[in-house]
Protein backbone atom coordinates (compact mmCIF):
# COMPACT_ATOMS: atom_id res chain seq x y z
CA UNK A 1 0.00 0.00 0.00
CA UNK A 2 1.56 3.28 -1.17
CA UNK A 3 1.63 6.24 1.16
CA UNK A 4 0.67 9.49 -0.58
CA UNK A 5 3.27 12.26 -0.32
CA UNK A 6 2.61 14.92 2.28
CA UNK A 7 1.77 18.25 0.73
CA UNK A 8 3.04 21.28 2.66
CA UNK A 9 0.42 23.77 3.70
CA UNK A 10 0.85 27.49 3.15
CA UNK A 11 0.97 28.21 6.88
CA UNK A 12 3.79 25.66 7.42
CA UNK A 13 6.40 28.16 6.16
CA UNK A 14 7.77 30.52 8.82
CA UNK A 15 7.47 34.21 7.93
CA UNK A 16 11.25 34.70 7.90
CA UNK A 17 11.62 32.05 5.20
CA UNK A 18 9.07 33.83 3.00
CA UNK A 19 11.55 36.69 2.50
CA UNK A 20 14.45 34.28 1.93
CA UNK A 21 14.74 34.44 -1.88
CA UNK A 22 15.20 38.23 -1.85
CA UNK A 23 17.54 38.15 1.15
CA UNK A 24 19.53 35.27 -0.29
CA UNK A 25 19.95 37.10 -3.60
CA UNK A 26 21.32 40.15 -1.80
CA UNK A 27 23.66 38.00 0.31
CA UNK A 28 25.00 36.21 -2.78
CA UNK A 29 25.53 39.54 -4.56
CA UNK A 30 27.42 40.95 -1.55
CA UNK A 31 29.67 37.88 -1.34
CA UNK A 32 30.41 37.97 -5.08
CA UNK A 33 31.22 41.68 -4.79
CA UNK A 34 33.55 41.07 -1.82
CA UNK A 35 35.36 38.22 -3.61
CA UNK A 36 35.65 40.25 -6.80
CA UNK A 37 36.93 43.26 -4.85
CA UNK A 38 39.60 41.17 -3.14
CA UNK A 39 40.66 39.46 -6.35
CA UNK A 40 40.71 42.72 -8.32
CA UNK A 41 43.04 44.23 -5.72
CA UNK A 42 45.39 41.25 -5.88
CA UNK A 43 45.73 40.74 -9.64
CA UNK A 44 47.34 44.11 -10.48
CA UNK A 45 49.93 43.49 -7.75
CA UNK A 46 51.15 40.19 -9.16
CA UNK A 47 54.04 41.74 -11.19
CA UNK A 48 55.21 43.73 -8.14
CA UNK A 49 55.08 40.63 -5.95
CA UNK A 50 56.98 38.67 -8.61
CA UNK A 51 59.67 41.34 -8.73
CA UNK A 52 59.86 41.78 -4.95
CA UNK A 53 60.26 38.05 -4.39
CA UNK A 54 62.49 37.61 -7.46
CA UNK A 55 60.39 34.73 -8.82
CA UNK A 56 60.83 33.05 -12.17
CA UNK A 57 57.88 32.79 -14.51
CA UNK A 58 57.58 29.05 -13.80
CA UNK A 59 57.55 29.47 -10.02
CA UNK A 60 55.03 32.31 -10.29
CA UNK A 61 52.82 30.15 -12.53
CA UNK A 62 52.94 27.31 -10.03
CA UNK A 63 52.17 29.70 -7.18
CA UNK A 64 49.16 31.05 -9.08
CA UNK A 65 47.96 27.50 -9.75
CA UNK A 66 47.83 26.50 -6.08
CA UNK A 67 44.84 28.68 -5.07
CA UNK A 68 42.76 27.00 -7.80
CA UNK A 69 43.87 23.54 -6.66
CA UNK A 70 43.12 24.51 -3.06
CA UNK A 71 39.66 25.71 -4.05
CA UNK A 72 38.89 22.42 -5.79
CA UNK A 73 40.10 20.46 -2.77
CA UNK A 74 38.13 22.68 -0.38
CA UNK A 75 34.80 22.28 -2.18
CA UNK A 76 33.89 18.92 -0.62
CA UNK A 77 34.91 20.23 2.80
CA UNK A 78 32.80 23.36 2.38
CA UNK A 79 29.84 21.26 1.23
CA UNK A 80 30.15 19.13 4.36
CA UNK A 81 30.43 22.24 6.56
CA UNK A 82 27.36 23.81 4.95
CA UNK A 83 25.38 20.58 5.35
CA UNK A 84 26.24 20.42 9.06
CA UNK A 85 26.48 24.10 10.00
CA UNK A 86 24.10 25.83 7.61
CA UNK A 87 24.95 28.09 4.71
CA UNK A 88 24.38 31.33 6.62
CA UNK A 89 26.75 30.48 9.46
CA UNK A 90 29.48 29.14 7.17
CA UNK A 91 29.19 32.12 4.80
CA UNK A 92 29.54 34.57 7.69
CA UNK A 93 32.56 32.68 9.05
CA UNK A 94 34.15 32.56 5.59
CA UNK A 95 33.52 36.29 5.06
CA UNK A 96 35.14 37.14 8.40
CA UNK A 97 38.14 34.90 7.61
CA UNK A 98 38.46 36.41 4.13
CA UNK A 99 38.26 39.92 5.52
CA UNK A 100 40.94 39.13 8.08
CA UNK A 101 43.21 37.54 5.46
CA UNK A 102 42.86 40.26 2.82
CA UNK A 103 45.06 42.88 4.51
CA UNK A 104 47.67 40.22 5.22
CA UNK A 105 47.75 39.25 1.55
CA UNK A 106 48.40 42.84 0.52
CA UNK A 107 50.85 43.78 3.27
CA UNK A 108 54.59 43.74 2.96
CA UNK A 109 54.91 41.64 6.12
CA UNK A 110 53.50 38.69 4.20
CA UNK A 111 56.42 38.82 1.75
CA UNK A 112 58.80 36.91 4.00
CA UNK A 113 56.21 34.19 4.49
CA UNK A 114 55.51 33.98 0.76
CA UNK A 115 59.22 33.95 -0.05
CA UNK A 116 59.87 31.09 2.35
CA UNK A 117 56.98 29.06 0.92
CA UNK A 118 57.94 29.59 -2.73
CA UNK A 119 61.65 28.78 -2.48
Amino acid sequence: MAVPPVQPRANDVPPTVAALPHTARIAVAVMFFANGFGFSNWVPRIPAVRDRLDLSVGVLGAALLFPAVGAILAMPVSAWLIAHGGSRRITVLAAVAYGAALPRRCSSSGSATARSMLR
